[in-house]
């Protein structure tokens, strides 16, 4: 394969990678109005992961043949996120990735991998009507992609649209929805409530101050 072809290629595979395992942080503008009020139950700080890897596992099985892709299995793990009762949130980094391998009729003819990392960030929720969510980012929450080790831009030009979000909460559980087009779909986090008092001092001391 020559480099062109592959250069070509992989900002076309790097182009679907960024949209599927964008962020709520790293797809909603600045914040405009810095407050909101969430339900009760979702105040607290949480930990969990999400099933963003099998939801692109299930999205790369419509590529082309000659296409082989797999979703990296640290996709979307480890989320760690702290609300607070006006809305304001701060959230880790988040991951994720995909091994990408090009076949011909002779067999394998490349191999590339392509990786997404998304910053911690800060914001706000805002409840809106039923179970949606609305949310705005102050700080980070900005992406970074590789392709095979090297950095690759992914800034669009214009605005970049607002994914759709939901939420459920219950005791202890918190399920949170990313509605992203198809073929991805929904994208659901699954976070469990870490009492304060487990909380570290020095994790406590690492969030950033409002």
């Amino acid at each position: 394969m020559t480099c062109e072809r592959k250069r070509k290629f992989g900002m076309w595979r790097l182009t679907i990678v960024v949209a599927c395992v964008a962020s709520p942080a790293a797809t909603q503008t600045m914040c405009t109005v810095e407050t909101g009020l969430v339900p009760p139950c979702m105040v607290g700080t949480w930990v969990g992961s999400s099933d963003m890897a099998e939801r692109m596992e299930m999205m790369f099985a419509g590529l082309p043949e000659n296409v082989r892709a797999h979703a990296m299995e640290s996709s979307g793990r480890a989320l760690f996120i702290r609300i607070e009762r006006d809305g304001w949130f701060v959230t880790s980094t988040l991951s994720a990735g995909a091994d990408i391998t090009f076949l011909t009729d002779s067999g394998s003819a490349g191999e590339m991998e392509v990786a997404l990392r998304t910053t911690g960030g800060t914001g706000f929720f805002t409840a809106g009507s039923g179970d949606t969510l609305a949310f705005c980012s102050m700080t980070g929450g900005f992406a970074t992609v590789t392709m095979d080790g090297s950095p690759a831009p992914v800034v669009p030009d214009g605005d970049v649209s607002v994914m759709p979000m939901r939420q459920s909460c219950s005791g202890d559980e918190l399920l949170m929805f990313v509605d992203l087009p198809p073929p991805m779909g929904t994208v659901t986090y699954t976070l469990d409530r870490v009492p304060e008092a487990d909380i570290p001092p020095e994790l406590r001391d690492m969030l950033p101050t409002r």
